[in-house]
């Protein structure tokens, strides 16, 4: 459930006393110690990092793709004092969270890697629609102007990330709007 979105931070009432507890606190009552050592390893995970410890490179790639996937998502730890980067997490050789996925996983790594980079023609099947969109825009508006189209893709578009796309492009649809 956790990998959809579950909070594992979200309490729940006991009937009996109504105290609040926590999943964590459910599974080490129960008698489920690996249960409640997985709650505490994957806490402060997001989809990113569900997808990069799934090591699925399928999964990683959609996640990837999501509008939700930033530049501040790909470098974010999984904690504020640290933790672990969502590369972090698919080039562990050793994976106490999942035994039943490989050591590592070259195609994960390698989108990840990837991701991490500017735009360019090699990596932008990694960047969401929206960006996507953009980068379109950005082309045929480049075409209007008479601008070479190796001009916008190989010394513009590099330049600009995942979040600054946006909101350049998020700005130039509001002047045009007015």
């Amino acid at each position: 459930l956790m990998r959809h979105g579950a909070d594992p931070a979200l309490k729940a009432t006991r009937p009996v006393d109504g105290e609040q507890i926590t999943p964590a606190q459910v599974a080490t009552a129960a008698n489920h110690p690996e249960i409640a050592d997985w709650l505490a390893a994957v806490a402060g995970f997001s989809q990113l990092h569900f997808a990069a410890q799934a090591r699925d490179p399928h999964r990683l790639r959609d996640v990837l793709r999501a509008d939700a996937t930033s530049d501040a998502e790909l470098r974010r730890r999984t904690t504020p004092a640290g933790g672990h980067r969502a590369i972090d997490i698919a080039s562990r050789r050793k994976l106490r969270l999942n035994k039943a996925r490989p050591a590592t996983c070259p195609r994960t790594l390698a989108l990840l890697r990837d991701a991490m980079l500017p735009w360019s023609v090699r990596t932008q099947a990694l960047w969401p629609t929206s960006h996507r969109r953009a980068v379109w825009t950005l082309l045929l508006v480049g075409v209007r102007l008479g601008l070479p189209q190796g001009l916008i893709v190989e010394h513009v578009l590099p330049w600009l990330s995942r979040d600054d796309l946006v909101l350049h492009f998020c700005a130039v649809c509001a002047v045009r709007v007015r």
